[in-house]
């Protein structure tokens, strides 16, 4: 089920930064008031020398923090915006690959030998090695779970169901290459996202994961691009 929402949430992150950086300018800006409005103030709150002095030291003392707790906060808001913009352009580039003519061709061969009933080989594996890669990138938190799960959970989820019935292919595959940890990250991101899906719905995870007619559905219409 192709999203109908790509790029709203990059263009809602992208708003975030200057919305979150407005308290921090005006906490910033008040204490840089204070600092130079220092002497107004003794003015204003008389006291003899030696305790002018010591009150002066301690105002300094917490315009400075506030001050560079004021900028530690916003690098550090800066920094957490911009890495959920890079790992939203990331999925969407990564939804562009997979929605490319190459890759609509493999996704098309691959199903075709998914509802045959014939076995898969390293050959055919383009889409499985796509989602593998995603898988890395989100267990490494390079990209958002939920933005994956926003773009990829439809396809991820019954490709995965599709692997295992009526055969499972993952096994055979695995067992021809002699390598246990062949899209081990793929298997993390099918049960990742189907949990995350379960919980998004209010659904058990027996219930939001495809059935066998549902898959039966999807691979026909991969079939069919």
């Amino acid at each position: 089920m192709p999203s109908i929402r790509r790029g709203a949430k990059l263009r809602a992150l992208e708003t975030v930064r200057p919305i979150l950086i407005v308290p921090i300018f005006l906490v910033s800006t008040a204490a840089v008031l204070v600092l130079f409005n220092l002497e107004k103030l003794k003015r204003l709150f008389p006291t003899d020398a030696g305790a002018s002095t010591a009150w002066a030291t301690w105002i300094l003392v917490v315009v400075t923090i506030l001050v560079l707790l004021g900028s530690l906060v916003a690098v550090w808001w800066q920094v957490r915006c911009q890495r959920r913009i890079e790992s939203a352009k990331m999925v969407l580039a990564l939804r562009d690959r997979f929605d490319s003519t190459e890759m609509q061709r493999q996704r098309k061969r691959l199903s075709e030998l998914l509802l045959s009933g014939n076995q898969i080989t390293h050959r055919d594996d383009a889409v499985l090695v796509l989602f593998d890669t995603v898988g890395l990138l989100v267990r490494r938190r390079i990209l958002d779970l939920e933005m994956v799960w926003y773009e990829f959970c439809w396809d991820v989820v019954r490709y995965w169901g599709a692997f295992h019935h009526p055969v499972n292919q993952i096994r055979a595959l695995r067992e021809a290459a002699k390598d246990e940890t062949l899209y081990q990250e793929l298997e993390w991101l099918a049960l990742r996202l189907l949990r995350l899906d379960a919980r998004r719905r209010g659904l058990s995870q027996d219930v939001a994961k495809a059935n066998a007619a549902e898959v039966q559905e999807f691979l026909n219409d991969e079939k069919s691009l």
